[in-house]
């Protein structure tokens, strides 16, 4: 997983992070990541998903509303 990022060492939650979006398949909003990784510290969640973002791992969509952001794996992801 660290050599695909193509950059600095992935954390913890970033790895539980993929394994959530790929085990779940399909695009996953933060309030469904955040329940399933139980995670409270929902600024942080979203720090993560988007250091995951930029590097090319995981991508962002929007869904019906502002508030329904989803994420989901790339192909290198």
């Amino acid at each position: 997983i660290h050599a695909r990022s193509g950059g600095p060492p992935l954390s913890g939650r970033e790895i539980v992070l993929l394994h959530c979006l790929r085990a779940r398949e399909g695009a996953q909003t933060l309030a469904e990541l955040r329940r399933f990784v139980n995670v409270r510290d929902v600024p942080r969640l979203h720090a993560s998903l988007a250091r995951l973002c930029a590097s090319g791992l995981v991508r962002s969509g929007r869904g019906g509303g502002v508030r329904e952001s989803t994420y989901g794996l790339t192909a290198s992801g």
